[in-house]
């Protein structure tokens, strides 16, 4: 059997054909998992600014306790309540967002340990409350010392 020229033209035509083909599938496999690394590191980067917003709702509603604790003023309690409600909410989308069990379990155990947190907090907040309400009526409680209303 002899081989033609135009059989070898035809043959290095389909083999060129073949490795074209494998060359496209493989730059498309390229660029697919470039895309979902990307979409994984912009899930990251979400995850990380989520939580430096949970750190600085917790530490606002600590300072808004601390003041509330201090001063006796309602705003503050508002604003803690604020804060609590926030950082509380931010917790639920980062379960939310987890999407393997290693990240689900540790968004888990954040907002574990956030309402620990946060009860200790509200815990500090109710003592206050009723060391107040047994001084008497219109009386400000400051440290261990009570004052009067004026006369």
């Amino acid at each position: 059997m002899k081989i033609t020229s135009q059989l070898k033209i035809a043959v290095a035509l389909g083999v060129s054909l073949a490795i074209l083909a494998a060359t496209q599938y493989l730059s498309y496999r390229t660029i697919d998992r470039l895309v979902n690394d990307a979409n994984e590191e912009l899930r990251a980067q979400s995850d990380i600014l989520l939580a430096q917003e949970l750190v600085s709702w917790v530490d606002f509603a600590e300072d808004s306790l601390k003041a509330y604790l201090l001063y006796g003023n309602d705003a503050d309690v508002l604003q803690y309540q604020r804060a609590r409600a926030r950082a509380f909410e931010i917790t639920r989308k980062l379960e939310a967002t987890a999407r393997d069990p290693e990240h689900r379990a540790n968004a888990t155990k954040l907002a574990g340990s956030v309402a620990t947190a946060l009860s200790s907090l509200d815990e500090a907040r109710r003592d206050r409350d009723s060391r107040t309400s047994r001084t008497r009526p219109g009386a400000k409680r400051i440290g261990r010392s009570t004052l009067l209303p004026r006369r």
